[in-house]
């Protein structure tokens, strides 16, 4: 297997990514809910769920820094029997012209052998980057070939795989691409309380910190009023915060204020 374009996701890494998540429960639980009848499926069912087109693809979509990708270690983490993979796609295209197809094929193959051991996830970020429409697209042949596959392998029923894909653009995407996938899952921006927790969950090492109630949802306020998002409030704390001792409630509020002046 091609390390470069295929590799395991370290499951520590991923715990620390999730930490202090807050939001979208319902969608959560949605994926972890089809986690559970991927992963147990019984083989007699599988005409029950080609018949309510139910398959193991997942495609989360909403613009930058809004939580995909966490929410997808999230739910990937739920099964800790799992193994973890993520495919760098765009790499894969760049370095295998001509040979895009055939490498998809190879890739899908392999862990379709694997899944038969233990239960396999998959995650491709960035989907638009590879998957253009193709009634816009002038990419080469290859590409087109390339297309048909994946979405050959989309279309099978696999008992002990998912596929979980996120992007920045849903409108670029091919809409045979779309249609493949169980569920379209739009992640926008959280709710004030959302923001809340998000500051004060005992997972967030800064929560210590924010202790003032009445401030803490003046903050979160502005945060949804400038449609910012959990990385946005994480950039300005690594961008303006010098010393821990100058993190509170207070002084991120004066941040986010700065931020909105400029």
């Amino acid at each position: 297997m091609d390390e470069k374009y295929l590799f395991m996701l370290d499951k520590e890494e991923m715990k620390t990514r999730v930490k202090a998540l807050t939001g979208f429960e319902k969608e959560r639980d949605e994926i972890k809910t089809l986690s559970k009848i991927i992963f147990d499926m019984d083989i007699e069912n599988i005409e029950y769920m080609k018949f309510l087109n139910i398959n193991g693809n997942v495609l989360l979509f909403g613009k930058p820094g809004t939580g995909k990708t966490s929410i997808c270690y999230d739910c990937m983490l739920e099964n800790t029997s799992a193994s973890y993979y993520q495919l760098n796609m765009a790499a894969l295209v760049s370095e295998k012209l001509g040979k895009t197809a055939q490498k998809i094929n190879e890739v899908f193959e392999e862990l379709l052998n694997e899944s038969k051991k233990y239960p396999v996830y998959l995650l491709i970020e960035e989907i638009e980057a590879f998957l253009p429409n193709r009634r816009e697209s002038k990419d080469l042949e290859d590409m087109k070939r390339a297309l048909t596959i994946f979405m050959h392998y989309l279309d099978k029923i696999n008992p002990n795989l998912m596929v979980m894909c996120t992007t920045n653009h849903l409108e670029s995407l091919d809409s045979a691409i779309v249609r493949r996938f169980t569920y379209k899952i739009e992640i926008t921006n959280n709710s004030i309380e959302d923001m809340e927790h998000f500051l004060t969950n005992e997972e967030n090492p800064f929560h210590i910190f924010f202790n003032d109630e009445l401030v803490n949802h003046k903050i979160a306020e502005k945060i949804i009023e400038k449609k910012m998002t959990f990385s946005d409030v994480k950039n300005i704390l690594r961008d303006k915060c010098k010393k821990i001792e100058n993190v509170n409630a207070t002084s991120l509020y004066e941040m986010i204020m700065e931020e909105e002046n400029k």
